[in-house]
């Protein structure tokens, strides 16, 4: 399980230190136990968490992340922060995740006979300027048994660098 602090300042870092012992409480009553990976305290107001990670297991094999994934997503809090001296109604979320635990499996040294596979190399073609026919600007690897393609180009259109340059103007 992993608990990230999201917007609302001071509250939603308390919000989510309040989940995490929740959470805590929770797997702890259902017999479960909880080891924690890592712990991000927030420095502000309060014992307050930016973000944590727990590795949750049951005892007996029980489906933890059955249970639990569910619980996933974003978590909101509309109240009245201790953090707050006038009394507004503040609004705090923190992001819950969970995943499962896989087990690693065994690896063999080789796993992957690279005569199985087959690479082709491309190059630009067109009006591209003094790197046509010269730069080999896209992969393509297909492993033959299974059919599993992988490709990867690399573009250098100027229309394209341009368009990038205007979206992150705007």
């Amino acid at each position: 399980m992993e608990f990230k602090r999201g917007v609302g300042g001071d509250d939603a870092a308390l919000f989510a230190a309040d989940l995490y012992k929740m959470y805590q409480k929770f797997v702890t009553k259902k017999g479960g136990s909880w080891e924690v990976l890592s712990y991000n305290s927030h420095e502000g107001m309060g014992d307050g968490l930016v973000d944590a990670v727990m590795t949750v297991s049951s005892p007996g094999g029980d489906d933890v992340y059955g249970t639990l994934q569910m619980e996933a997503g974003v978590h909101r809090v509309q109240r009245v922060p201790i953090t707050e001296s006038s009394g507004r109604v503040h609004t705090s979320a923190v992001a819950v995740l969970i995943f499962p635990q896989v087990q690693e499996a065994k690896v063999d040294d080789d796993p992957l006979n690279m005569d199985e596979v087959k690479v082709e190399l491309m190059r630009l073609r067109g009006a591209s300027g003094q790197h046509v026919n010269k730069t080999q600007s896209a992969v393509r690897m297909m492993h033959i048994p299974t059919g599993i393609t992988v490709a990867m180009q690399d573009s250098r259109s100027q229309h394209a660098v341009s368009m990038t340059k205007a979206s992150l103007l705007t």
